[in-house]
């Protein structure tokens, strides 16, 4: 029975290390900005560079750069609200 639970044991730290690789490698070509900012659109509704600069402590450069790559690889999208076509908003 001891052999069997090992076994087992075993098993499983090899499925874990395999989903963390897989992981990793989906998530690698992103900086943790990036993913800052996708969990952050995630969980408010309306959001634009300024709503992400203040909640991320980031200066407005570096969310536009970091949100052009995410348009650009079609993570997320922009949209504008009839009523203010100044602000971009991101979702």
């Amino acid at each position: 029975m001891y052999r069997t639970l090992v076994k087992l044991i075993h098993a499983q730290e090899i499925h874990r290390e395999k989903k963390r690789e897989i992981l990793l490698k989906d998530l690698g070509n992103y900086t943790l900005t990036q993913l800052h900012i996708l969990s952050c659109i995630q969980q408010h509704d309306a959001v634009n560079n300024k709503v992400l600069s203040d909640a991320l402590a980031l200066t407005k450069a570096a969310v536009s750069k970091a949100v052009n790559k995410l348009l650009k690889d079609e993570l997320i999208t922009t949209y504008q609200v009839e009523d203010n076509q100044k602000s971009i908003f991101i979702s």
